[in-house]
């Protein structure tokens, strides 16, 4: 007997839990899929049917390193997407038999994906101080010496 394939919506509300359940973190949908963000910045993508491929997957930013290593470690469940995967995102498939896929996403690529864009945001965010030298104003070379007079 073979597995059924999972159901869209089902996938949908499983993957939207897990993202609203992180800090700030919240879905935007787009059509069939769900646009995956922090501070309204995207670290990953829920698609269904992209491009009427008629399968369910996750695509999110890792490392380059990670990307290869869980690409080749696992083929059959991780690809790399057309497109953003030059630009260091990996691919999940969610509709393959391989026992919890959806906890496989959270564990391996969405918690490293969000928690690395979560943390490039804080570290730009306007809630925290400037050095001097980030502004211009002053010759950074200067600034970052300590040689600067504010």
């Amino acid at each position: 007997m073979s597995p059924t394939k999972p159901s869209t919506a089902k996938v949908r509300q499983r993957v939207a839990a897990i993202v609203a359940h992180f800090p700030e973190g919240h879905t935007t949908p787009s059509g069939e899929h769900l646009s995956l963000e922090v501070r309204k910045r995207r670290f990953g993508w829920f698609l269904a049917d992209h491009h009427g491929d008629g399968r369910l997957c996750i695509n999110c930013k890792v490392p380059a390193l990670v990307a290869s290593q869980l690409q080749s470690s696992v083929p059959a469940q991780y690809h790399i997407p057309k497109y953003l995967g030059a630009k260091g995102w990996i691919g999940l498939w969610l509709d393959v038999p391989c026992g919890r896929p959806i906890e496989a996403a959270h564990r391996r690529t969405l918690r490293p994906s969000f928690e690395a864009l979560a943390a490039g945001a804080s570290r730009n965010s306007a809630l925290l101080p400037r050095p001097p030298w980030a502004s211009g104003a002053h010759d950074a070379g200067r600034c970052r010496r300590g040689l600067c007079e504010s």
